[in-house]
């Protein structure tokens, strides 16, 4: 009972903060590609903004462009290793 009594705590935290202030959303145009052989529709990020604009959940000062990563946030989740392979060309 505890996992589901957090779990809906949690859902009614999330929607306070969308309902109340909205949450920061980060969204670029140059997210609409598509990848070969994986399923997914390259609108789903506008169809998504529509869906909480058309519901008010989408507060538009907090909409905003992606900023580039600094090296120290990317060297958090991946090795220096893996970066450096990621500059050969055949990766």
């Amino acid at each position: 009972m505890a996992p589901l009594r957090t779990a809906l705590r949690s859902f009614r935290h999330l929607y306070h903060r969308l309902s109340a202030r909205g949450i920061p959303i980060v969204y670029d145009n140059s997210y609409r590609h598509s990848i070969s052989g994986v399923p997914l529709d390259p609108l789903r990020g506008d169809k998504v903004l529509g869906a909480l604009e058309e519901a008010g959940l989408l507060a538009a000062h907090l909409l905003s462009a992606p900023r580039p990563a600094s090296l120290l946030n990317v060297l958090r989740v991946h090795t220096p290793e893996y970066l450096q392979a990621m500059q050969e060309p055949e990766t």
